[in-house]
């Protein structure tokens, strides 16, 4: 069946597989998962529901309507074994590791971290990544964010206060954050707004 995506997030996809294949030679990376509907999120969410209890499910799969699938930015991938004609659980382990520590220079992080699932109440899923873009990918693997780390981080830089700044590959980023529904950006020049999915909107500024 297909998978379906954002189109930036299926760019950024594609590069960040190649470059990977172009350091390591390997070419089994298979995506098993792009955009769910609401309807296949509650076939899956009741399926876990079946193999295990209520309070054990939601650690392993999102509610009908709150799972980042829904977006079309977020992919789940597994490893093909061409040998046994099996696929196998990715688990960033070993060579693959390259592609977690390479993944937030083409935007994406692995979501649901380990050292981080009391945060964001999922168990690990290193097969799990999440499309945030340039530069809050780079930012929340250099301080060891998760998303929702992140997005009370940039709370911290309101629009009428100090801008949050970063460079990257000889660009500059501007970012700050504006609460509730009245976003306030540049007359001129490229900018990115987004719904921080809580309370606001971030804006990023590109120089």
């Amino acid at each position: 069946s297909s998978i379906i995506m954002k189109e930036d997030v299926a760019i950024a996809l594609n590069d960040l597989l190649n470059h990977f294949y172009k350091k390591t030679g390997i070419s089994t990376i298979n995506v098993t998962s792009g955009y769910r509907s609401y309807d296949l999120q509650k076939t899956l969410y009741e399926k876990e529901l079946l193999e295990t209890d209520s309070e054990e499910a939601v650690h392993w799969v999102a509610k009908p309507g709150y799972s980042e699938h829904h977006s079309g930015y977020a992919v789940d991938i597994n490893v093909i074994d061409g040998y046994n004609n099996v696929t196998l659980e990715y688990t960033g382990d070993g060579e693959f590791k390259k592609l977690n520590d390479s993944a937030p220079d083409y935007g994406f992080v692995v979501r649901y971290q380990e050292s981080k699932k009391n945060i964001t109440g999922i168990y690990y899923e290193p097969w799990h990544f999440r499309y945030v873009g340039i530069p809050h990918s780079k930012i929340m693997q250099e301080m060891n964010f998760c998303f929702e780390e992140y997005i009370d981080f940039l709370k911290t830089y309101p629009i009428d206060g100090k801008h949050l700044k970063y460079t990257f590959k000889n660009k500059t980023y501007e970012i700050y954050y504006c609460k509730g529904y009245n976003v306030y950006v540049p007359k001129s020049g490229e900018y990115e707004i987004s719904g921080n999915n809580v309370d606001g909107f971030i804006v990023t500024i590109t120089k």
